[in-house]
């Protein structure tokens, strides 16, 4: 997430020419699936642990990213947060339906993606690169915005976490009965399946793998990816009753992602701005700019987290819209 809108912003037109580049932004390009597909994964999970309360905790939480990324949105209109506050309580009401029926939606959604796109102007009324959209604060152009254009629309984006809410219900079937390793091959089946679907439609049409505009060979090729990581992260988890390091790292990005998201644009991407350095760092000191916000993320969540218990934006958040209930652990996917 950082290393790709950093890449995106910060350097140098005459670098984004470079292979170097263009690894960058294809491996950051991972970032908004996979935290759309572990909205599903956590959401399922959340609702499974709360039960009676999770459409008290669904809604507050949805309508708590849906304000906050409202506000981020005059300062960084790229802004991700409304979009999984929306889609985390349409994917809340899928859960009533059954696995059958939700993949079938993703199927569908998937399917009509280019057609929506082009009835509603996908590259129309926005610039993504320098993260504008155009009347988005009127009910037309919000709703477009929504459905079929701009940065993370409906169509396709919803696929995601409704996949990650399949994914996470055949993870705990798995655990319940013991079919963990089942789980980890079918995930890792399931993503070689997807990958190569995508390869093949990337081969023989013109649907290349590209996030503007979202192809059906994008959405292909990046579930197969979260699949597979869902897979790996879950065999190794299983495998290590004394957690390794670099789990324990990893556990505590996933806390801190709120905090690290909103960091890196309020602190990082709006300073760069303000300067007036947007797409004018050569490549070493774009590779400086992304380990320094790296550090200060971390250094800042490592305090807050020993004092208050979560991300200092988690922590806030919390205060803001749990109060009653401000000890509840608050991540940006769940």
């Amino acid at each position: 997430m950082i290393q790709v809108h950093f890449a995106w912003y910060l350097s140098a037109p005459r670098f984004q020419q470079t292979p170097v580049y263009k690894t960058m932004v294809f491996l950051g390009e991972l970032a908004a699936p996979l935290f759309f597909f572990t909205l599903g994964v956590s959401l399922f999970l959340s609702v499974h642990k709360r039960q009676k309360s999770a459409l008290n905790h669904v809604l507050r939480r949805g309508a708590g990213l849906i304000v906050v990324g409202l506000i981020l949105i005059n300062m960084w209109q790229a802004s991700i947060l409304h979009y999984l506050g929306i889609y985390s309580i349409i994917t809340f009401v899928m859960l009533r339906v059954s696995k059958k029926i939700r993949l079938c939606i993703a199927a569908i959604i998937l399917i009509s993606t280019p057609f929506v796109l082009f009835k509603v102007g996908y590259m129309s009324g926005w610039e993504h690169l320098g993260y504008r959209l155009a009347d988005f604060w009127t009910i037309r152009g919000f709703m477009k915005n929504l459905l079929g254009s701009g940065f993370f629309p409906m169509f396709p984006w919803l696929v995601f976490p409704i996949i990650g809410t399949l994914a996470a219900e055949y993870m705990l079937e798995a655990v319940q009965t013991g079919r963990q390793k089942r789980f980890c091959l079918l995930c890792a089946v399931s993503g070689i399946l997807f990958v190569t679907a995508s390869l093949f439609i990337q081969h023989f049409t013109t649907w290349k793998i590209t996030f503007y505009p979202p192809t059906i060979s994008y959405m292909l090729f990046f579930t197969g990816c979260c699949l597979a990581l869902l897979g790996l992260f879950f065999l190794l988890l299983d495998q290590n009753a004394q957690r390794s390091k670099w789990i324990d790292v990893s556990l505590f990005i996933g806390d801190v992602s709120f905090s690290a998201y909103l960091m890196h644009i309020i602190v990082g991407l709006e300073l760069f701005r303000i300067t007036g350095l947007l797409n004018t760092l050569p490549v070493s000191m774009l590779m400086a700019a992304i380990a320094g916000m790296l550090l200060l993320i971390w250094f800042v969540c490592k305090i807050s987290v020993k004092h208050f218990g979560a991300g200092p934006f988690e922590y806030l958040f919390r205060l803001l819209f749990f109060k009653k209930e401000h000890r509840t652990q608050f991540k940006l996917t769940g």
